[in-house]
Parts: structure tokens; C-alpha cells; sequence
């Protein structure tokens, strides 16, 4: 089992790394200067193109967890309430 779990870690790990490594190929090779206009309000900012690309993908992060949130706190309850049951049980069938 602790094979399993090393495997995953190093492949997660391996994974970040990667992913890391294009993100900062991507910021290097995307650094034009762009004009965003927020008409009709009098706004206009200047930013370079990869700021707002990872504005947009941590964005996007950030709603994906938020809605898929209440999902994995109910899953997460559940087992604990299954594994407080289970103790119980095994609690009584030990006396």
C-alpha cells in the first residue's frame, strides 16, 4: 500500500513540476504589453498578457473549488459520521 501511495506522490509531484515549468514558459514568451478598456466606464489598464491569463485561470480555479465545495464537505462528513458508526459498532461487538 505504501508503494501505491509513493507512486501517486512522485506522480503528482512530477505533474506540478511540469505544469510549473510551461507556466513559466508561457509568462516568458507572453510578455506584450496589452490595453484592456472597460468602456463605458473610464477605465483602461495596461497589463501584460500572461497577468491577465493567470487572473483568468486562477479565477477559474477558485470557482471550479467553490462549486464543487459543497459536494466534497458533504462526502468528507459522511464518512466521518460513517467511521464514528463503524467504531460504534465494532465497539459493541467487542463487549
Amino acid at each position: 500500500m505504501n508503494t501505491v501511495k509513493s507512486i501517486l506522490r512522485t506522480l503528482r509531484s512530477t505533474i506540478l513540476l511540469l505544469l510549473l515549468i510551461c507556466m513559466v514558459v508561457f509568462m516568458v514568451d507572453n510578455r506584450d504589453v496589452i490595453t484592456i478598456n472597460t468602456n463605458p466606464l473610464p477605465f483602461e489598464i495596461q497589463t501584460r498578457v500572461f497577468v491577465v491569463m493567470i487572473f483568468c485561470f486562477v479565477l477559474g480555479l477558485i470557482f471550479g473549488i467553490l462549486s464543487c465545495s459543497p459536494t466534497i464537505i458533504q462526502n468528507f462528513f459522511r464518512r466521518l459520521r460513517d467511521r464514528n458508526k463503524i467504531k460504534k459498532l465494532e465497539k459493541q461487538l467487542g463487549n
